[in-house]
């Protein structure tokens, strides 16, 4: 992805007042118009047992609100957590009415066992 092709999909940079701001010399009225890039983002969980079978990853682990509520997944196994085999996958793109939609292509990380 170059440069060049995200201006369409610039957008204004906008906090919580609540978190912290940027240092005055990146404060200026320029990033406050169109500092950011409206990018969206997608995360899925992948585990070994779905892949074995073909089926697409699911569930976003985040669900699991810190482990505490389990996740059942379209197979029936069930994770509150990452586990050995595991394969999180980033899929990111902008996208608006008028421009054409572009990605950033996919990057899937695998959880390996640890090492004795």
């Amino acid at each position: 992805m170059t440069l060049e092709a995200l201006p369409p999909y610039r957008v204004a940079f906008r906090r919580p007042t609540d978190d912290p701001q940027p240092v005055p010399c990146l404060d200026v009225p320029a990033n406050r118009a169109q500092g950011a890039i409206d990018v969206q983002l997608e995360v899925l969980l992948q585990t070994q047992q779905l892949r074995e079978v073909g089926q697409a990853a699911g569930a976003q682990i985040e669900l699991t609100v810190g482990g505490k509520q389990p996740l059942t997944l379209q197979n029936g196994q069930i994770r509150s957590h990452l586990e050995d085999g595991d394969a999180v996958v980033l899929r990111g793109w902008c996208e608006k009415p008028g421009a054409a939609r572009i990605g950033f292509g996919e990057c899937i990380g695998y959880v390996l066992p640890a090492r004795a």
